[in-house]
């Protein structure tokens, strides 16, 4: 990369990074318990159900037997697959699913080490292995004309996969996603630097941090006691908690690890050329997707993925990042609706 194409492609990187600063802020709130008869409704009165209704299918994705993924598969039509973050499964698209199904076949996968899937106690959990687990489950279900639906740490995994099979993405719809390495550690914030630490590390796994500190912080509404359950069962077993501890440690900065540096550029490059119809959905302020023009800087992150190759850009309204527990039906029904504009 080199030229203009080059200086545009650092000037997206260090913007994003300073985006990722305003994650410290997020951080600092977190909901009070929630009484069991709680029933949370949105910004237009429906519901926000915390019922799974859904059953689970299981398939291989490598060697190991703890390697498979378990999935919801409701529907029939091309595939929309629904990939989450951390630390959450498949649970966080419950309210978004029923939006999607009626006219295509819905896929929610939980991430090996997540939810329901396998924790096999050999995988390291960096992002080439579950990228590497998401392509086989693709291959085992031998599905095509893709509609990718992607969060978090998720859209890494998405996006490596279409950048990697082009021919197989119909669409890709993204929201509070990473789209750009970070180019040092200087403007981490201290809750992820803290997280990086040996001290940060132990506490993903004794204090479950991710469960307990970060996700609530992330959430404008407050979890009821039945969905606070469902996010925090996959992680009882605190030795299945070490899927956590990498997620921060395997993100690029500074050119290292080497290889997701690549993996990164490649996606990043490939969602800015791509002509594949795209559908960003963002919440005001969000948290990765912010509209905040850093000095020196031509452009805010938000405006900047709106400016991909045929991209949809649709605002849900008031949101920080798990968007799915503020907005659902929002969610669902704008999937819904790009669905429908394609071939």
């Amino acid at each position: 990369m080199g030229g203009e194409k080059g200086n545009l492609m650092r000037s997206i990187i260090l913007l994003f990074a300073l985006t990722i600063a305003v994650i410290s802020l997020q951080l600092q709130g977190c909901g009070n318990d929630s009484d069991a008869q709680f029933t949370p409704t949105d910004t237009k009165g429906r519901i926000i159900s915390a019922v799974d209704p859904f059953g689970r299918k299981t398939v291989s994705v490598g060697n190991d037997p703890d390697e498979f993924i378990s999935y919801i598969d409701e529907g029939t039509g091309d595939p929309v697959i629904f990939i989450h973050g951390a630390p959450t499964y498949s649970y966080l698209w419950r309210n978004v699913i029923p939006h999607v199904s009626d006219t295509h076949r819905a896929i929610a996968i939980d991430l090996v080490g997540y939810g329901n899937s396998g924790s096999p106690t050999s995988a390291t959990f960096r992002f080439p292995e579950h990228q590497q687990w998401f392509a086989n489950f693709v291959n085992a279900l031998a599905l095509d004309n893709i509609t990718l639906v992607v969060h978090d740490i998720g859209s890494i995994i998405g996006f490596d996969y279409a950048a990697n099979n082009p021919g197989k993405i119909k669409s890709i719809v993204h929201l509070e996603s990473v789209y750009f390495p970070l180019p040092n550690t200087d403007l981490l914030p201290p809750q992820a630097a803290f997280i990086m630490t040996d001290e940060g590390q132990q506490a993903i796994v004794d204090d479950n941090w991710f469960i307990e500190t970060m996700m609530p912080g992330m959430i404008q509404r407050e979890l009821g006691v039945a969905e606070k359950a469902s996010y925090a069962a996959p992680w009882e077993d605190t030795a299945r908690r070490r899927a956590l501890q990498i997620v921060l440690l395997d993100l690029p900065i500074a050119g290292i690890p080497a290889d997701n540096q690549a993996t990164f550029e490649a996606f990043g490059m490939y969602l800015g050329t791509s002509n594949v119809p795209k559908l960003l959905l963002y919440a005001d302020p969000g948290v990765l997707v912010q509209d905040v023009v850093a000095p020196g800087f031509p452009a805010s992150v938000r405006e900047i993925v709106s400016g991909f190759p045929n991209t949809t850009s649709i605002g849900l309204g008031s949101g920080l990042h798990f968007i799915q527990e503020d907005n659902p039906h929002g969610i669902g029904e704008a999937i819904s609706d790009f669905l429908a504009t394609l071939p």
